[in-house]
């Protein structure tokens, strides 16, 4: 709507200023320490997690003099209510939708609403002054996709609300907020029994404030791939803010999310219904699966048998046949990938980058149930960067999409040892290049 909210930065301290002193907890005062040290503090907001424990809100602070770190210290339980970082003219205050598993920053979430804070996350702060907080709502894993509803209200209204679309290696963070609220100001103005109170009162539908609730995702089951929408249900009051006599107007719409051939997500209203719908209490946040006995990994020779399989199914008929040329880094030189698909599914991928036979670089992805499960790469010539050696090869194994056992041939036959510092760091590096020659294969099958 067009009132302005009232709470800004410095009102919000003063607010605080004036409760009654609370004890700080250790793992705040360690949050204060870091802080103060020097370095970038940072602890999950409640409830922000989504339900595969995949991504979460972060929120970090840090002086405005020291510059952003690529992962901050995580101290988890910290309070920021009971933090030095409420202080933002002396910190830098953040929030950011990150992987916890790799450790890495996805997307910040900025506003234009001057009075968003990333401090309104926490839900400690909010103690009878912040209306309903933050609030996080997640869709269902689709291929490595997530979609995500970010709600942030204060007292006077929604301070805003993003939609975010992550494929897992980075997160675009869009606004709702606009277009939610023309949705929600028509329905008020559609409300007859408004209609007759305002022609008696003569009270503006301007001045209502609105406040949103994300309720649920409707169907998660309909929607598992990239190309399906998603539909969430988003709850919303709106309220003459100081005007006790004046009955609030509550309902639900129906939201529809989108994501287009860039990965930019869209969101559609499909509905508006009256009446009040109860906003769940914020989930806890998943635990940790309870320690049981460790599954053991495929053997190389298991690996190995699942790779013939797949290259004899490769040559089938039924399967179809996809190259698709790509840029060359240097002159003289060819690169392509090669797909076989099933079922609209890449199963297999072939990536050459070639001067010529007998000097080339030719890697085999093999994917089970859409999952990177093995990849082979055979060098010849100059690509195998080994002196005196014209052929060399080397061979990967995956788990969960975490590599298990990476064989390598040409200068020595041993295995390489998972505890090596560049283990990790090869697997997930393959994963991105699974990805990056999967798209154009997807993109000419009409697939993705």
């Amino acid at each position: 709507m067009k009132i302005r909210a009232v709470f800004s930065v410095a009102l919000l301290a003063m607010l605080l200023s004036g409760l009654p002193a609370r004890a700080t907890d250790p793992a705040s005062e360690a949050f204060s320490k870091i802080l103060n040290g020097g370095g970038e503090a940072a602890t999950v907001l409640p409830g922000s997690k989504s339900p595969d424990g995949s991504l979460a809100v972060l929120f970090t602070a840090r002086k405005k003099a020291v510059k952003s770190a690529a992962w901050p210290t995580l101290v988890p339980g910290a309070v920021i209510g009971q933090t030095d970082a409420n202080d933002e003219s002396l910190y830098v205050t953040e929030n950011w939708v990150v992987s916890l598993a790799d450790k890495k920053k996805l997307g910040l979430v900025t506003s234009k609403n001057p009075f968003y804070s990333a401090i309104y996350g926490d839900f400690q702060l909010n103690e009878g002054l912040l209306g309903n907080g933050f609030t996080a709502l997640w869709g269902p894993d689709q291929e490595g996709w997530h979609f995500g509803i970010l709600d942030y209200d204060e007292r006077e209204g929604c301070c805003d609300i993003f939609l975010v679309n992550s494929d897992g290696t980075s997160a675009k963070i869009t606004s709702l907020k606009k277009a939610l609220e023309a949705e929600v100001e028509n329905f008020i103005k559609a409300q007859l029994s408004f209609l007759k109170q305002r022609a008696k009162t003569g009270i503006n539908p301007d001045n209502y404030a609105i406040t949103f609730h994300p309720v649920e995702v409707v169907d998660p089951a309909s929607s598992t791939t990239v190309s399906d929408p998603l539909t969430v249900r988003i709850g919303f009051t709106a309220e003459v803010p100081n005007a006790e006599k004046i009955p609030a107007i509550e309902g639900s719409m129906t939201v529809q999310l989108t994501r287009n051939e860039k990965g930019a997500a869209s969101a559609k209203v499909l509905g508006v219904k009256p009446g009040r719908i109860e906003a769940p209490a914020p989930a806890p946040d998943p635990e940790p699966a309870a320690a049981g006995p460790k599954a053991e990994a495929p053997t190389n020779k298991e690996f190995s048998a699942f790779r013939k399989e797949w290259n004899a199914k490769a040559k089938a008929s039924e399967w179809k046949k996809v190259t698709k040329d790509l840029p060359a880094r240097e002159k003289g030189r060819k690169a392509y990938v090669c797909g076989w698909v099933e079922a609209n599914v890449l199963q297999r991928l072939m990536h050459v980058d070639s001067m010529g036979e007998g000097n080339e670089s030719i890697t085999l992805y093999y994917w089970r149930d859409g999952q990177l499960t093995s990849v082979f790469q055979l060098r010849t010539g100059s690509e195998t960067r080994i002196s005196d050696v014209a052929e060399a090869t080397e061979t990967y194994n995956f788990v969960d999409e975490k590599l298990v056992s990476w064989q390598r041939t040409g200068d020595s036959d041993t295995a390489v040892d998972p505890s090596d510092p560049a283990f990790q760091d090869a697997g997930k590096q393959l994963l991105k290049d699974s990805i990056k020659f999967a798209e154009p294969i997807y993109k000419a099958i009409g697939a993705d």
